[in-house]
């Protein structure tokens, strides 16, 4: 005999609470950064971004490149100072000299970092994944019952999804 596997509003929404990493899209930055010889060169050239000189025409007249990071969540940046500065500016801001370690040698130096874009924490709300939690719920009991049939040599009440 088949019995049906209910799973209440309330299980579902602990579940939910329980993964609820899972269904979030961390706060992302699109981050620039000028690394610069040593740390006077990176006063320097922040002191003339102060004084309204572009966060380009920086690089240019230091003959620096301008390196684009990307869109990139906090985790996404090995340095955690470097990490740390990045996501404390606004949008369109200019850091202070930050020291760390950059590029693809994680060399160590100082640079200005700029973020250019925010794009904010994302979550799936519960009312969206619902139906889907249950599911997964069900799906999950079922497969319990199934190993506690197995260890028990065969004797069980079979249930099935509901749908």
């Amino acid at each position: 005999m088949a019995r049906t596997v209910e799973v209440s509003d309330a299980d579902a929404q602990k579940a939910y609470d329980a993964k609820r990493e899972r269904y979030t899209t961390p706060e992302k930055r699109a981050v620039q950064q000028i690394v610069f010889p040593n740390a006077e060169d990176a006063r320097k050239a922040a002191d003339r971004i102060t004084a309204s000189t572009s966060f380009d025409a920086v690089a240019t007249e230091r003959g620096l490149k301008v390196q684009d990071l990307g869109l990139v969540a906090k985790t996404g940046i090995l340095d955690p100072d470097v990490a740390a500065a990045a996501f404390a500016l606004k949008q369109g801001q200019v850091s202070a000299p930050v020291q760390g370690h950059f590029g693809a040698a994680l060399q160590s130096g100082t640079a200005l970092l700029k973020v250019t874009k925010i794009e904010p924490e994302k979550v799936r709300a519960f009312s969206e994944l619902k139906a889907e939690m249950k599911q997964e719920l069900a799906l999950t009991r079922v497969r319990a019952d199934n190993r506690r049939y197995s260890r028990q040599g065969g004797r069980r009440t079979r249930r099935r999804l509901a749908a």
